[in-house]
């Protein structure tokens, strides 16, 4: 088993049980401008992109005037959902708190929104600010490897000593291709999807840490 030198956290759906919230409140944008999708499309249809995707995927629902309008009422209402219902992972806190390895955060989120989900899930304690790392700081988003490779890059450890912990297939794609271990979260996504990518996959937290000690 890889005993990498780094750990590069995704950020929704491993660290913070957010993809879900954040579905809800497209599927509400999408509704409300005459579209008929249920909260599972549009989890199932967004899960793992990046926020460009995720307003393609409007644009194909509904007609919109302004893509800079859906972005803003997206980030009002997620940010308001948030705030309410956000929390931890089941079990992440228990594996953050039991790992020694150093680690850093690489999301396709914009900075503050990592900034504000850890904040308000009391997870900010095991990062700190310079090892948080975000898809918009290079306009580069997974499956691509970029912000992996800068992670990486910016944590001075080289790629083949990385692991990542991700929960989507976008993410597991730009591990293999930034030349990085990757374990996959099966919280939403079927273990041999993940095999198929060469990720190991786990299917709880516990079984996680067992991987990492």
């Amino acid at each position: 088993m890889n005993k990498g030198k780094l750990i590069i956290w995704d950020c929704d759906g491993v660290l913070v049980d957010s993809e879900w919230i954040g579905a809800r409140a497209f599927t509400d944008i999408i509704n409300e401008l005459g579209g008929q999708l249920t909260v599972s499309e549009v989890y199932h249809s967004l899960k793992g992109g990046d926020i460009y995707k995720s307003i393609q995927f409007v644009k194909e629902q509904v007609t919109i005037r302004d893509d800079a309008e859906i972005v803003a009422r997206y980030r009002k209402l997620s940010s308001e959902l948030f705030e309410k219902e956000l929390k931890q992972v089941s079990g992440v806190e228990k594996v953050l708190s039991s790992t020694t390895k150093h680690r850093c955060v690489a999301s396709n989120g914009p900075r503050i929104k990592i900034f504000e989900n850890l904040r308000i899930t009391g997870l900010m304690k095991y990062f700190e600010p310079h090892t948080i790392f975000s898809g918009h700081d290079i306009q580069s988003f997974k499956p691509e490897p970029h912000l992996f490779l800068m992670a990486a890059e910016l944590m001075g450890t080289n790629p083949d000593s990385c692991i990542v912990i991700e929960d989507s297939l976008h993410g597991a794609n730009a591990a293999s291709a930034a030349g990085m271990f990757c374990f996959g979260y099966c919280a939403e996504t079927e273990p041999e999807a993940f095999s198929a990518l060469g990720a190991t996959p786990f299917h709880s937290m516990d079984e996680l840490l067992q991987y990492l000690m």
